[in-house]
């Protein structure tokens, strides 16, 4: 493509080249040189003007990069608010999930009223022989067989709020219907229901550090369960139990990565349940250790998907002093939860629980949907 110096240029040439030849020709030798001298004086000029013309190509484009960004429109207020409403409900997708693990607190002055639903299901067999062995394959006695299934609804409300210094407290209360059958294998079948209130918890929870950048945020817990569901010591043979019977002490610390759009969880817990008298015994429950892990993805702006693995271990439990044959407690679940921002700001969250060992209910389901107030 021609430019404007390359015009002047090549027409300037031609008309100095006539311009010689029509000189060389005719005219005598001193005319002869004064045109060369004007020829020069002319190329002089060309030559200025064309380095005039470079200065003015390179002015003319050091300024269209900042025509360009002078050019492009500022976001405005409007815009500017929507991005932000959309980063607030793609956190409150993630802040669902961290809530109900122990790894966020609520800001101070926020208080949340969370009501869930939750239906559990175990099964087992129970093999007992009523006399003695000779062989590991003769038996002589009476072999009973037991098919037992056992289905568990809970309601319960959970309340929390945000306090000063990066913590929070939690009340939770539950109510709980059980049903329970018992078939044996002369075809008689048993069936028990029951509903009631369960165990009552209080938990206090405070945000140990705080790193941010994709670092590991700390968050310890106390939880203090106690025994306000009717045990299984208290209740007859024609009732079920809804609680354990037994006050208990819990500490977690839980840490917390933020990569968006993914968050990574895990922590340890101990939980101390202290000794009773029931039913004219000493019974002191072993402790139990546990942990955790997982992760959260967000898959847009309204949902995110969780998955987490957890596993408790429970020591012997001791009458009067000896420990039970038997009572070691070994669970372990996976848990797949959901969680969906709602157009009024709160959230639905789900989560199917599957048991990985013969202590953990064989399947789990829960629903819950939190209102938030305050700040």
């Amino acid at each position: 493509m021609l430019t404007l110096k390359s015009v002047i240029a090549t027409t300037a040439t031609l008309a100095l080249a006539c311009n010689a030849q029509a000189a060389e020709g005719d005219a005598p030798a001193d005319a002869v040189a004064q045109l060369q001298q004007q020829l020069a004086v002319r190329d002089q000029a060309i030559r200025n003007l064309i380095r005039r013309i470079e200065q003015l190509e390179q002015a003319v484009g050091a300024l269209q990069p900042a025509a360009t960004t002078a050019a492009a429109p500022e976001p405005s207020a409007a815009q500017a608010s929507a991005a932000e409403l959309d980063l607030d409900r793609l956190r409150t997708a993630f802040q669902r999930t961290l809530i109900d693990r122990g790894g966020l607190v609520l800001p101070s002055g926020t208080f949340e009223v969370d009501a869930s639903m939750s239906y559990s299901h175990s099964s087992a067999e129970a093999l007992t022989i009523d006399g003695f062995t000779i062989f590991p394959v003769l038996i002589v006695g009476d072999v009973v067989s037991e098919r037992i299934r056992r289905n568990t609804m809970t309601a319960a409300a959970t309340a929390r709020y945000g306090l000063p210094w990066d913590m929070q407290a939690e009340v939770r209360v539950p109510y709980v219907h059980d049903e329970s059958s018992r078939l044996s294998g002369s075809g008689e079948e048993q069936r028990l229901s029951r509903s009631g209130l369960g165990d009552a918890e209080l938990a206090l929870s405070r945000q140990l550090w705080r790193s941010g950048d994709g670092g590991l945020d700390l968050l310890g817990t106390l939880r203090w369960k106690t025994a306000t569901g009717d045990d299984a010591f208290d209740a007859s043979s024609e009732r079920l139990a809804l609680g354990s019977g037994f006050n208990a002490l819990s500490a977690s610390l839980t840490a917390v990565s933020v990569l968006d759009p993914v968050v990574f969880f895990g922590g340890l817990s101990y939980t101390r349940t202290l000794d009773d008298r029931k039913a004219g015994l000493r019974i002191a429950p072993g402790d139990s250790y546990g942990l955790q892990f997982g992760t959260a993805l967000a898959l847009n702006l309204d949902t995110s998907i969780n998955f987490a693995f957890s596993q408790q271990f429970g020591r012997r439990t001791e009458v009067n002093g000896h420990e039970l044959p038997g009572s070691y407690v070994n669970t372990g679940t996976l848990s797949i939860g959901l969680s969906r921002v709602l157009m009024s700001g709160t959230s639905f969250d789900s989560s199917i629980v599957i048991g990985l060992s013969e202590d953990s209910p064989d399947l789990q389901l829960a629903f819950s949907m939190p209102f938030r107030g305050g700040r």
